[in-house]
């Protein structure tokens, strides 16, 4: 089902025209750069299959349609880190960290596995603390596109569509053991994420 899936989503990709707005220096193949923490919304994970971007992890999961994008994830260079920032936090954490201490960019889904939709955990802002390393938002728009009905409203294009991939500058997040502080900085990295988003579904006409 994996290869199904990975397969159909690249045979989607290979009809698109893409375009980025600040594109990041981690999209280079060759001499990867520092690492960095990309946060975004669970209803982009196909554009991320889609795009593949080099040496990088993402943390899946072990619930049965997270192990199938997973193990899709696989097939174009990903590794994926099975675990959850709900159930298992700190597991999780030194996890992520070790990809990062390997030198690997690491992606997070702050509203996974299973919502409420644009709604931010502490995973991206403790994982930055953790290992001083800034966070990008992610965020794209599609011409056409299908919307699953998921809890997630899941975005998937549609083929010849165009499709614009936005990346924010990298965000530091200044390292502090005050809870209070952790959660104004994830309900502040949330507000961002929210907008950046709400950015992106408008388009790159402002519709």
């Amino acid at each position: 089902m994996a290869f199904i899936l990975i397969s159909l989503v690249k045979l989607i990709w290979m009809t698109c025209r893409v375009r980025h707005v600040n594109p990041p220096k981690l999209l280079r193949k060759q001499t990867p750069p520092e690492p960095m923490i990309i946060a975004h919304w669970h209803e982009f994970i196909p554009f991320i299959l889609m795009l593949s971007p080099p040496r990088f992890s993402v943390l899946n999961s072990s619930h049965a349609d997270a192990r199938i994008l997973g193990y899709a994830s696989k097939f174009i260079g990903a590794k994926p880190i099975w675990g959850s920032s709900n159930r298992n936090p700190l597991s999780s954490l030194r996890q992520l960290k070790a990809e990062i201490d390997r030198g690997r960019h690491v992606l997070i889904t702050p509203d996974g596995p299973r919502g409420p939709a644009r709604q931010m955990a502490l995973g991206p802002i403790a994982l930055s603390q953790l290992t001083s390393r800034p966070i990008l938002l992610f965020a794209c728009h599609a011409s056409k596109s299908w919307r699953l009905r998921s809890w997630d409203k899941t975005q998937i294009p549609k083929p010849f569509s165009r499709v614009t991939i936005y990346w924010s500058d990298a965000i530091e997040i200044a390292r502090t053991k005050d809870k209070a502080a952790q959660a104004e900085a994830t309900k502040t990295l949330e507000t961002e994420l929210i907008a950046f988003s709400e950015m992106a579904d408008r388009g790159p006409n402002g519709g």
